[in-house]
């Protein structure tokens, strides 16, 4: 009976130790984010970020720029494309945002991002206590004939 109630006694103090430990990490913040090639993993995980978003967005406008797209009335505006970065470095399509006005236009430039998304290069996934994780991005795609 003593080595039962022993054995529950360590499983309980290392359940409340580990609750303890769990409510103490910041899950809102990462120690790495995902990086590309030419972003530095020495940099601070702010710059990092900065990094990691301003090479996507550059990478995007890259390959939509190759596309010959003809719009008829002027645009103006953003869209929104939520990005997950998965455990593995792969990035995919998480949601994005439908604007009519240039699907009217444009009727394939869902597909288009979608294409482009699958042309990116794997990137070194994001880090939380050295450990890969999953993380969501948000990137502005700016459409503006004017």
């Amino acid at each position: 009976m003593n080595a039962c109630s022993l054995f529950s006694s360590k499983e309980k103090r290392t359940q409340k130790l580990v609750a303890k430990e769990m409510e103490q990490i910041d899950w809102n913040t990462l120690d790495h984010y995902p990086l590309f090639v030419e972003c530095d993993e020495l940099m601070t995980a702010e710059s990092q970020r900065s990094c990691f978003e301003d090479s996507m967005v550059k990478r995007l406008s890259e390959g939509l720029a190759e596309y010959d797209l003809i719009l008829e009335d002027q645009v103006s505006t953003v869209i929104y494309i939520d990005l997950l970065v998965d455990m593995e470095g792969k990035i995919k399509v998480a949601d994005m945002e439908r604007n009519p006005d240039i699907l009217a236009q444009i009727p394939d430039f869902n597909r288009m991002i979608q294409r482009e998304i699958n042309e990116l290069p794997q990137v070194e996934p994001a880090l939380k206590r050295g450990i890969p994780v999953n993380v969501k991005f948000r990137i502005p795609i700016e459409l503006n004939t004017n």
